[in-house]
């Protein structure tokens, strides 16, 4: 299990930006981060990850503290995809599911290429290959750390509706396979309705929201932050749960 206990981020004491986080992720779940822009997402991520120390609190995994772990054994148990994954090397899609994929599974690697939507691509140079076949083979990357925990920021961005679909596809597919625990920050909210068991909700550097997808887009809290109005009922087209947003009556 992932536990953050009351952690504070920031500069110094005058500069907060994540202020008595408290939340806890179980194995398997998909967890959805959303929050405004400068609301503490990356932030939050980061910090999980060991990159960002904390001005107190603590993130623990099966609780043990991730300062505790090793940099291999921190590998080993939690990886992160950044919003940003634009390549600067040129090398095929196989490469660099090799740099990940440390115990040289093949298994694994087909595994990673087959829910990432990327079979017949392990020759393709990364360079070559479009912006949404590049955000799924990065996935496709963090995927063969075989992580117990997989931090994705923003995957959704600047991707067309069906490279978003493939991508959420292949997350869920992955949890399910091999039960490993996701958190999402995403802006993309039809995507946290529809794939995660959970969304944590951030709104001036604290926790406004932390349940189940339909009870946070209707609670009242989250209404008056992020200042829309939620809907949710069954897509007709699909059968899917669909979110709609609409302006609050003023």
């Amino acid at each position: 299990m992932l536990q953050l206990n009351n952690l504070y981020v920031g500069y110094d004491r005058k500069n907060v930006i994540l202020k008595n986080i408290n939340l806890n992720a179980n194995p398997g779940e998909i967890i959805g981060l959303i929050g405004l822009n400068g609301s503490g997402k990356s932030t939050l991520l980061r910090t999980i990850l060991g990159l960002i120390k904390p001005l107190s609190g603590d993130t623990t995994i099966d609780k043990i503290s991730i300062r505790d772990l090793s940099l291999r054994d921190r590998s080993l148990t939690i990886s992160m995809l950044e919003s940003q994954t634009q390549s600067v090397f040129s090398m095929t899609v196989l490469e660099l599911l090799e740099i990940s994929n440390r115990n040289n599974k093949n298994s694994l690697i087909d595994s990673a290429l087959k829910f990432s939507g990327l079979k017949g691509f392990e020759r393709r140079n990364i360079r070559e290959l479009s912006s949404g076949e590049v955000k799924r083979a990065y996935l496709a990357h963090a995927l063969c750390t075989n992580s117990k925990i997989i931090l994705l920021d923003e995957p959704f961005a600047h991707l067309d509706w069906n490279q978003q679909l493939r991508l959420a596809q292949g997350i869920k597919a992955w949890r399910d396979h091999f039960r490993t625990t996701f958190v999402l920050a995403a802006h993309e909210l039809e995507w946290i309705i529809k794939i995660t068991d959970r969304v944590w909700a951030l709104g001036h550097g604290q926790v406004i929201a932390d349940s189940i997808p339909q009870d946070v887009f209707k609670s009242q809290q989250v209404s008056d932050v992020f200042d829309f109005r939620a809907f949710i009922d069954e897509n007709p087209i699909d059968g899917s749960q669909r979110l709609t947003l609409g302006q609050k009556k003023k």
